[in-house]
């Protein structure tokens, strides 16, 4: 199996996800007790599911905060698979505010050059993210090409101008960072994304009144898919009288 990508059968001992939203982590943590650990700047926390190590940590914004997140976490802990949850813009109209998608490929629309009036993206600008797990493979649209980058995009003209460049249905602040850091540890992640705004005119004002009214869907929806993956044997996590041996 290669490594970093979910499968049928896959037992994933540490997850590690990345989130954006605090609604997010509060659902997937529902009353579990975490403990807090950090390094160089950077925190995240750590709680059991399902005899599963979760470690969470909030992206920052822009790609390559994100970047210094993930391999700040990385460094310190090994994990089988990496998921990523948060928002996203939308650059066509096929998609609609409230959408959940996985991400298939992102594309570092900054990573490029001009030659003449047509923009060339860099080699390493694409990447490809892992597959979902098959508790979730009916619950998001799947195979959806994602923009990535530093800016918050916020107008029609930049919008379709994205859009045509790279051949994208959706952008986000933190997916290329993410894969970058995940690329170098070894490790496919997971990319999943809820549409928050139009990334027009009017995508500050959609994206507020998204964040307002979220209640951490996809968190939810991802901790049901987590209790339903089987533990490694190897796991001392699996094994109750050893959980009682270690105080837990």
């Amino acid at each position: 199996m290669e490594s970093g990508r979910w499968a049928p059968g896959l037992r994933a001992d540490t997850i590690g996800v990345f989130y954006a939203l605090d609604a997010d982590l509060k659902s997937l943590r529902g009353d579990s007790a975490p403990t807090s650990y950090s390094a160089g700047g950077t925190h995240w926390q750590s709680f059991v599911l399902a005899n599963h190590r979760i470690l969470a940590a909030k992206m920052r914004v822009g790609s390559t905060e994100t970047a210094v997140t993930v391999a700040s976490v990385l460094a310190k802990n090994v994990c089988d698979v990496v998921v990523s949850i948060g928002p996203a813009g939308c650059l066509d109209a096929t998609m609609s505010v409230g959408e959940k998608f996985k991400v298939c490929e992102v594309v570092g629309f900054q990573r490029g050059s001009w030659s003449g009036a047509v923009w060339g993206l860099a080699s390493e600008a694409v990447g490809e993210c892992g597959n979902l797990p098959v508790p979730l493979s009916d619950m998001w649209a799947s195979g959806v090409r994602m923009a990535s980058g530093e800016a918050f995009v916020a107008g029609d003209a930049a919008r379709d101008r994205i859009h045509n460049e790279t051949g994208t249905s959706a952008i986000d602040m933190n997916s290329f960072g993410l894969l970058q850091a995940c690329k170098r540890a070894g490790v496919k992640p997971v990319i999943l994304r809820a549409v928050s705004d139009h990334a027009g005119d009017a995508a500050s004002e959609e994206f507020r009144e998204f964040a307002r009214s979220y209640s951490g869907e996809m968190g939810t929806i991802l901790r049901g898919a987590i209790l339903q993956l089987a533990p490694s044997k190897e796991n001392p996590q699996a094994h109750e009288n050893l959980r009682d041996l270690l105080g837990e």
